[in-house]
């Protein structure tokens, strides 16, 4: 009997997979490859046209979450956090999913990515259209790119981690997003996620039912010295922060609760 269960749930994670790359690529087809083609290849592409694309990143991201077969989303934002204002946005990584998670919260978000992202042959072209830039550009040539973002009101989210943690632990942060922060006078805006790198580990292939767990905090002003004065001490605090967090994330998880 419990072969056969696991057999069930072997299949059951095999047609959720394919049925959730279909849907991915469906919206690609259907919602964003035709705004890609009004906003950037017919006619002048202008300020308007650009938002309008980024709306649509964030529609088909809440789309796609509601289409997720056996997957759950819960945001929680208990501040009304609206991202009206440009911050920098920091995260824990450890899924695919994570990307979904950010693209759905507001239009006016622009996502530091790593080569791979930026050049896949699903979404790559989204990404590049959206303005997202890789990191391995080099925080210099960077900075003046998000300069001119951030004065569009975008703000500007980076895994401070650098890559997808495949033990579900929060590792290292990275120096740069804090640096650029700095730079750019950011407040930054911390962010919690929960259960995504359950439902798409970074090893595995297939997919696992459960949810997933965003929860946003209080931003923090980019004047207030409570994490740090510089960007050294504020990748140490903020990366306690979001760990401390995190760990409170999991643990009413497992004790079934959903937040």
């Amino acid at each position: 009997m419990k072969k056969v269960i696991d057999i069930l749930r072997y299949a059951r994670q095999i047609v959720f997979t394919i049925y959730s790359l279909v849907v991915f690529v469906v919206l690609m087809m259907l919602l964003v490859q035709p705004v890609i083609a009004l906003c950037f290849i017919f006619g002048k592409t202008t300020e308007k046209k650009r938002l309008n694309y980024h709306r649509s990143i964030q529609k088909m991201a809440i789309i796609a979450q509601r289409m997720l077969p056996g997957v759950r989303f819960h945001l929680h934002n208990p501040e009304g956090e609206t991202f009206d204002k440009p911050s920098l946005i920091i995260a824990n990584h450890q899924s695919h999913f994570d990307l979904l998670c950010i693209m759905m919260l507001a239009p006016k978000i622009v996502i530091m990515t790593n080569d791979w992202v930026w050049r896949n042959p699903l979404y790559g072209l989204l990404i590049r259209y959206a303005e997202y830039y890789p990191a391995s550009n080099g925080l210099e040539q960077n900075l003046d790119r998000l300069c001119s973002l951030v004065d569009r009101g975008y703000s500007v989210m980076i895994f401070p981690e650098g890559t997808r943690s495949a033990d579900l632990e929060v590792h290292r942060f990275h120096k740069g997003a804090f640096y650029i922060a700095e730079k750019l006078h950011l407040d930054v805006v911390p962010i919690s996620i929960h259960g995504a790198g359950i439902v798409l580990n970074k090893k595995a292939w297939l997919m696992n039912s459960g949810d997933i767990n965003i929860e946003v905090f209080k931003r923090v002003d980019a004047d207030d010295a409570s994490f740090g004065s510089d960007y050294h001490a504020r990748t140490k605090a903020f990366r306690a922060f979001i760990a401390t967090k995190y760990a409170c994330q999991r643990q009413r998880y497992e004790k079934g609760g959903q937040r």
